[in-house]
Formats: C-alpha cells, sequence, structure tokens
C-alpha cells in the first residue's frame, strides 16, 4: 500500500514548520505500507536537504500513521545532491525513513550482550574485506546486478527498490564506460560502533574509481562481518564528476567538488 503527498495544505500540515511555497520549491512525502505495524516515509525535497530537519518534519506524518502507538525511527538512508556553483539547478534531498508502531525494543538482546568487545581484525579478516569489495564492484562492473544486490544486508535492501537501483546503476555504467577501475583507497575496522545497525564488527572501505570519462569518483562501502567469510554490506555512498563537466571548471572547482564528496586518496 502506498500513499503519496505533494506540496499542497495538507502537507504543510504535516511537515510545518518546514513547509514553504517559494517558486519552483517541491517537497513529496510518500508511505510505503509494509506491515500494519511498519513502513516507510520517503522525503524528497529541493527545499529541506538537512537530514536531522527532514527526520524532524516526518515526525507527524509518522505520529499520523502509527495512530494511537509511538512511532519509532529506525534505519535510514538518504541521498544528496549538491549542484556545483554556476549550474542553476537547486539542491536535492532523498530520504527513506523507516517506522515502526509500538513502544521501543531494548537497543541490545541478550545474546548481543555477550559480544566480545576485544576483537581485533587478523591477516586473514583484512584479506576477506578486500575479497567482498572485489567482487561487489565486478558484479557492477559485469552488470550482474541481482549478484550485487544480494550482497546489501536484508535491513539496507528493505529500504531500497531493487528496480530504481538497477536502472540507476545501469545509467552509471553506461555513462562511464567499460574502462572504469576501482581502488580501495583506506579500509577502517570498527568494533562494536555507536550507531551501527547492530552490535558487531564493521569494515568502512573507502574507494575511487577512474574512467576516461569521469573527472573524479569517489565514496565508501560499509559491511558488517557476520562470520569469517561472510560478510553482509550496510551502507554505500558514491559521487562522481564527469569529464564534460569538470571542464567547465577551474582547478579549484574541481578539488571543492572533491572535499564536497569527502574523497580520501588520488
Amino acid at each position: 500500500m502506498k500513499t503519496h503527498a505533494c506540496l499542497s495544505l495538507a502537507l504543510c500540515v504535516l511537515i510545518s514548520p518546514y513547509c514553504f511555497a517559494s517558486d519552483g520549491a517541491k517537497t513529496e512525502v510518500t508511505l510505503n505500507r509494509m506491515t500494519e505495524t511498519e513502513f516507510e516515509l520517503v522525503f524528497s525535497s529541493n527545499e529541506i536537504t538537512d537530514v536531522a530537519l527532514a527526520q524532524r518534519a516526518l515526525q507527524a506524518s509518522a505520529a499520523e500513521a502509527c495512530g494511537a502507538k509511538p512511532a519509532q525511527f529506525g534505519h535510514f538512508k538518504f541521498e544528496t545532491n549538491e549542484p556545483l556553483k554556476n549550474t542553476g539547478t537547486a539542491a536535492t534531498l532523498r530520504l527513506t525513513q523507516q517506522i515502526r508502531c509500538g513502544n521501543a525494543e531494548p537497543d541490545i538482546s541478550p545474546a548481543d550482550a555477550a559480544f566480545d568487545a576485544g576483537w581485533e581484525p587478523s591477516e586473514f579478516d583484512q584479506i576477506q574485506a578486500k575479497l567482498q569489495f572485489v567482487d561487489f564492484f565486478d558484479a557492477l562492473l559485469q552488470g550482474e546486478y541481482k549478484v550485487a544486490y544480494s550482497r546489501f544486508s536484508e535491513q539496507t535492501a528493505s529500504a531500497m527498490d531493487f528496480d530504481r537501483w538497477r536502472n540507476s546503476r545501469q545509467t552509471l555504467n553506461a555513462q562511464i564506460g567499460k574502462d572504469w577501475r576501482v581502488n580501495i583507497s583506506r579500509m577502517t575496522w570498527y568494533n562494536n560502533p555507536p550507531g551501527s545497525p547492530s552490535p558487531g564488527i564493521f569494515v568502512a572501505m573507502d574507494f575511487t574509481g577512474t574512467a576516461q570519462k569521469l573527472a573524479v569518483h569517489c565514496g565508501y562501502l560499509v559491511w558488517q562481518r557476520h562470520e569469517a567469510t561472510r560478510y553482509t554490506l550496510v551502507r554505500m555512498e558514491e559521487n562522481t564528476l564527469d569529464s564534460a563537466t569538470a571542464a567547465s571548471l577551474d582547478v579549484d572547482g574541481i578539488t571543492k567538488a572533491r572535499s564536497t564528496f569527502g574523497c580520501i586518496g588520488p
């Protein structure tokens, strides 16, 4: 079940006081119902581009959907588009927020309480993590989108639409060309970090990419280690600047783009 709300008086009431009526401004909220007590809100806007403000704006919508039960905000995913200077386009935000109706659950289950806080990655773990990276990007390069998508964790995949994700990847692959190469620029391990989806071991892998049609390509993957050879992808961020657009920028403009993207490495 999906309900859709566009920028209107009704939406202004839902997300007040963050509802504006300036020319060209647009905000949309879509509710996707999964179960009687679980749903997601998709917030798309060129007015509110701060994630924290967008989540605050969704509180009234979540409360209305949950009725008498308290609304619990769960995992979320967001995509932002920060246009470079002199392009004349507005910044945009797309936030997908999971909501559960009911009382809050304990952060850590009894089974998780025994988590090994002293764990450190071995050389074998370092190699296995790199293999996850290679296998995932190899699937993307080969156009094996179902294989790549299957690497996402169940929670992360549930907040994504496969067809939309696949179409986005196909478009990006076509834009990049066949000479695309991706390399790990930094790998950082985290032992039960604050704000993680669940207690456990995570590894963040910053990467940079090269291709004739790209001036800048970078991002990062975050994997959760479940067993010695089993990892799931819990987050992916990726940014690109095509060579044609970069040709209209000076060196400072490209440097600013890399800084905005948070690129690590050359």
